[in-house]
């Protein structure tokens, strides 16, 4: 078995801030910017744009975004017809994981920079 660990979602590099951990424990992966298609207002948390909360959170980047892992069809605004879950990898990184022969059964762990906040 082999285990992955991956980074995931807003950080110093990608994003700039930290993904939220609202109060009732909640954590959402920001979605990294990108020049991807999707945007943050495409994806929803209770209801609430991504776009918003990162406005509450003051981040000034790019609209655009990449869904890396895209594991939740939940957390779109519009369900996409066939969705299929995917961990988001494309280029060198998806190169990589053929190339090491990653198959079911394998692990691959996520991880991120989170911090408490507090929406009012």
């Amino acid at each position: 078995m082999k285990v992955i660990l991956s980074r995931k979602g807003f950080d110093s590099k990608a994003g700039g801030i930290a993904s939220p951990i609202f109060e009732n424990g909640d954590m959402v992966s920001l979605p990294i910017p990108s020049c991807d298609s999707n945007s943050y207002s495409d994806f929803v948390y209770e209801e609430m744009e991504y776009s918003k909360i990162l406005e509450d959170l003051k981040y000034k980047g790019d609209p655009l975004c990449h869904a890396d892992p895209d594991l939740d069809q939940a957390r779109r605004k519009k369900r996409i017809r066939d969705w299929v879950p995917a961990f988001g990898q494309c280029g060198p990184a998806a190169r990589y994981l053929k190339n090491i022969g990653l198959k079911e059964g394998d692990l691959f762990l996520f991880f991120g920079n989170f911090h408490c906040v507090r929406m009012e």
